[in-house]
């Protein structure tokens, strides 16, 4: 595939999304009360970093999703759920951040890592050429997003009375 051409796929898919997640904020917010930063809860700073980041992340595997369905189908698969899970995570973030949905996003970032990682130290089948590729522009925005976006939810995650707000968002859901 053309890197040109490659690159040229980001901007409106970044602008589309971009637009979705501030709706999803926007009607999210009907139904929560006004919010500040406490203690309790990560810093708005954080929260966006984390559905920014997502988002580049999920937007640098589309496309080569059409080269890998062809090269490797399973891979191919692999990036489009990757990219919708990334899509919808971020969507949750923004529409209804908690504790649960940083978590997913550091999970989900960490094993998109590990899962380069391994496809550059060891042949996975149909893509023995991936091996000692770490270079790859994609690739490198990927999990360069990917990276930040697992450290910032772990921090959002580490934020003193995080458990204490997730006990009275239970407590609440529960009456």
């Amino acid at each position: 595939m053309d890197m040109s051409s490659t690159w040229s796929y980001l901007p409106p898919l970044f602008v589309v999304a971009a637009a979705f997640v501030v709706f999803m904020d926007l009607v999210g917010q009907e139904g929560r009360p006004a919010q500040s930063t406490t203690p309790d809860q990560p810093s708005d700073a954080i929260r966006w970093g984390i559905i920014a980041l997502l988002l580049v992340a999920a937007l640098a595997h589309i496309p080569v999703v059409p080269d890998h369905l062809r090269e490797a189908p399973y891979m191919g698969v692999l990036f489009i759920l990757f990219s919708i899970a990334a899509f919808a995570v971020a969507t949750v973030l923004a529409a209804r951040p908690s504790r649960v949905w940083y978590l997913v996003a550091v999970v989900l970032s960490v094993a998109a890592v590990a899962a380069y990682v391994a496809t550059r130290m060891v042949a996975f089948p149909e893509l023995a050429d991936d091996v000692g590729a770490w270079t790859e522009p994609l690739g490198l925005v990927s999990i360069s997003a990917e990276s930040l976006a697992a450290l910032l939810g772990v921090a959002a995650l580490r934020q003193p009375g995080a458990a204490a707000q997730t006990a009275r968002s239970r407590r609440t859901a529960s009456d």
